[in-house]
């Protein structure tokens, strides 16, 4: 469960008191827990599957016969009104609105109506970091497996598990940061209107982190315990969906106490940390605007550009990061954040989601980047 926004430097997780004065102990928000970013609910009963309505004057080429000229509520095999060659004729029967139902989870975005979902999600996000003569490099890299389930009433409840790798290096790699862990926890997603989908996750975080600085060396562990919460919508424009999505994220971050390890002169050198405590929150906006082309077999493609917003309200060291002459400046509590993607579908039952973003709008010296790359399967 992660914000919408991505990544906050540094990458590298630290704790919450840092050795040397000035060095924000900032945990890895780069790797993205797929759970955090649910998209909305499909069409239930004798509604058609369907990405978006299609206005009447489109043709689609239809390679096959389809079981959707007849009255959908009659077809006994439900499968065939997930077929490819019957997508575009599933649509053309479905003029009569322009608003499709919005989609519980991202794995359910094309409407396949199933009561299990499988996804795998990995991600990857490059920084740089030059603001006020800092000279921080890194990256953050995860991969996260789920499944849910459909239960009465349209709720959709399912776990997730992500292993994620975060390094990071700034003054000519005097001072190194790397951490290794998991997140694991359940997620729930529920319509409870034709336009909105609220989704939830619960998370706990496990790293073992890796500390270098001048002659110092130390190891640690970290926990995080994660609650995240989110309002999505969904609404025709014109031809086009807009998405519109709200949500929360609030986490308590805790650092077992460690020593720094080295030697300088012959003689040992340790630096004693005692445990330590820190919370960090947000609030995390985002505006989707998608639409859906269709292959000449009728293959859907959804190419879709995001705008993200996003407001912390608690943060490591209330907002002040290290510069390059080892003095605290505040940062701006405000992220800014443009993705450009496309979903599609795999043959019947799985689906594709590729984007690419910049995470660092209004930011300057500050450069993030991520690429993604979703995969599910609906059985």
């Amino acid at each position: 469960p992660e914000l919408p926004m991505g990544v906050k430097p540094p990458i590298g997780t630290l704790p919450a008191k840092p050795p040397v004065t000035g060095i924000t102990p900032e945990l890895p928000a780069g790797a993205k827990p797929p759970i955090g970013t649910l998209p909305p609910e499909p069409p239930t009963g004798s509604e058609i599957v369907a990405a978006t309505a299609l206005p009447a004057s489109r043709e689609l080429a239809v390679l096959t016969p389809c079981p959707m000229q007849q009255d959908p509520a009659t077809i006994v095999d439900k499968n065939a009104l997930t077929d490819v060659n019957c997508m575009g004729m599933q649509l053309e029967g479905n003029n009569s609105s322009n608003l499709t139902a919005i989609p519980s989870t991202e794995g359910r975005e094309f409407g396949l109506e199933t009561l299990w979902n499988t996804w795998a999600d990995s991600n990857y996000v490059d920084i740089r970091d030059r603001r006020h003569d800092m000279d921080l490099s890194g990256h953050s890299a995860s991969v996260a497996l789920g499944f849910d389930r459909r239960l009465d009433g349209g709720l959709i409840a399912g776990m997730s598990l992500s292993l994620e790798n975060n390094k990071s290096s700034a003054f000519a790699n005097d001072m190194r940061n790397s951490s290794n862990g998991f997140n694991i926890g359940p997620y729930i997603a529920y319509p409870y209107s034709e336009n909105w989908v609220f989704d939830g996750s619960l998370t706990f975080s496990h790293m073992n982190n890796q500390q270098h600085l001048l002659i110092l060396d130390g190891d640690y562990s970290s926990q995080r315990y994660a609650i995240s919460a989110r309002a999505n919508g969904q609404f025709p424009l014109g031809e086009a969906l807009i998405r519109p999505k709200i949500g929360v994220y609030y986490a308590h971050n805790r650092s077992e106490a460690y020593a720094l390890n080295g030697m300088i002169a012959g003689y040992a050198l340790r630096l004693e940390n005692e445990k330590s405590s820190v919370n960090t929150g947000s609030i995390d906006s985002a505006i989707e605007i998608t639409q859906t082309f269709y292959t000449q077999n009728g293959t859907p493609w959804m190419p879709y550009a995001e705008l993200l917003l996003g407001y912390e309200f608690a943060r490591v060291n209330d907002g002040k990061i290290l510069t390059g002459d080892l003095s605290l400046l505040d940062s701006s509590p405000w992220q800014g954040g443009v993705k450009v993607g496309v979903r599609s579908l795999l043959g019947r039952s799985s689906s594709i989601d590729a984007s690419a973003g910049y995470l660092s709008l209004g930011q300057k010296d500050l450069n993030i980047w991520e690429l993604r790359l979703f995969l599910s399967h609906a059985f």
